[in-house]
């Protein structure tokens, strides 16, 4: 997380290239890989393979440098649109990060 993504918002977001699994609620256990492009404490947005209905929960499991198990978040799909052959969405967590969970993200 270097390069800090300046607009008007609650949380600051940071530019990421991390990769990240995902599932939906409706299809729990059908992981499917996907790479984060920004993260804040309140939200990510994130690059797919597939297009997903606005709305969705989905769940998240984001590898922790030095740790064993993944960072487990919860989330609402709050936008999702077409780039190239690809998806780009937004996902809003139903907890804000704490500054311990996202200072391990970085």
């Amino acid at each position: 997380m270097t390069l800090q993504i300046q607009k008007k918002r609650r949380f600051t977001r940071f530019a990421s290239k991390q990769k990240a699994q995902y599932c939906l609620q409706e299809r729990y256990g059908s992981w499917k890989e996907c790479t984060m492009y920004t993260i804040s404490r309140k939200g990510v947005g994130i690059t797919l393979k597939e297009k997903i209905n606005v709305g969705s929960i989905i769940f998240l499991e984001i590898p922790m440098p030095n740790e064993f198990a993944p960072l487990s978040i919860k989330g609402t799909l709050r936008w999702i649109n077409e780039k190239e052959n690809d998806f780009i969405g937004g996902v809003e967590f139903t907890k804000v990060l704490d500054e311990e969970q996202f200072s391990k993200l970085g």
